[in-house]
């Protein structure tokens, strides 16, 4: 076969390889792919085999922020899944299908999507399909709902009030912050951007560093959106 031909005789019909050159193959499970396959078992043992592991969410932001620039994924997305990582990365149950599910794929495209189609925004049914036409109808339900969040959050009376923040779920402390992050950005000034800092920290500093049984809880998402929200560089000009 053309892969034992490429691993045994190192060469692709009359080309033959340089001794220089390594030969990697990249592949996913038969369980997590309908359309892979095992190795034959004499060339496996060919080959040094190493799994890796599946992105997180973390390593999924971090990939978007390298790959694009910030005003081209709609920031949600991104709060959503820090507060909903089991949705993240779905195995379809069947090997065939038309039911779109979720993926680190398509949560990108859905990215890029909302921000491309922003008028879509003004009908709730258009942008309800838009959402599942990219990772399906429980996630885009779930999604929708996060979104949402948006005109609950009661975002002055936290400022004022920073011990209500207490009373607020996971999602929707993400959206604070997203929200937050959305406030500084219309500030041009460094006076007004350095009033914010104060709120910031009472707010931050209160789901951040918690005391559970006697000690102390660092929960990083909160830590980690926050930095990510808040590090645009036309701020940075601003401050420095």
């Amino acid at each position: 076969s053309a892969a034992f031909q490429l691993v045994l005789d190192r060469r692709s019909g009359e080309c033959y390889f340089n001794d220089n050159v390594t030969i990697v193959a990249a592949g996913n499970n038969p369980k997590e792919s309908s359309v892979a396959r095992l190795l034959p078992s004499p060339l496996t043992n060919r080959f040094a085999i190493f799994e890796i592991e599946a992105p997180k969410v973390e390593d999924w932001v971090k990939y978007m922020d390298n790959k694009y620039d910030e005003e081209k994924i709609n920031k949600l997305v991104i709060g959503f899944l820090l507060s909903n990582k089991d949705i993240f990365r779905e195995i379809p149950k069947e090997s065939e299908t038309l039911n779109q599910y979720p993926t680190p794929r398509t949560w990108e495209q859905l990215a890029l999507a909302l921000c491309n189609f922003e008028h879509v925004s003004k009908n709730e049914k258009a942008k309800y399909d838009l959402i599942a036409s990219f990772v399906g109808k429980e996630a885009a339900t779930r999604f929708k709902a996060f979104v949402d969040l948006e005109s609950k959050i009661k975002l002055d009376e936290l400022i004022q009030d920073p011990d209500k923040i207490y009373n607020l779920t996971m999602s929707e402390k993400l959206m604070v912050f997203l929200l937050l992050a959305n406030k500084a950005s219309d500030l041009k000034t460094k006076k007004k951007l350095m009033e914010m800092i104060d709120p910031l920290y009472e707010l931050l500093s209160r789901v951040t560093f918690v005391k559970e049984h006697g000690e102390e809880v660092i929960y990083y998402e909160y830590l980690w959106f926050f930095i990510y929200m808040f590090k645009k560089k036309n701020w940075r000009s601003i401050i420095v």
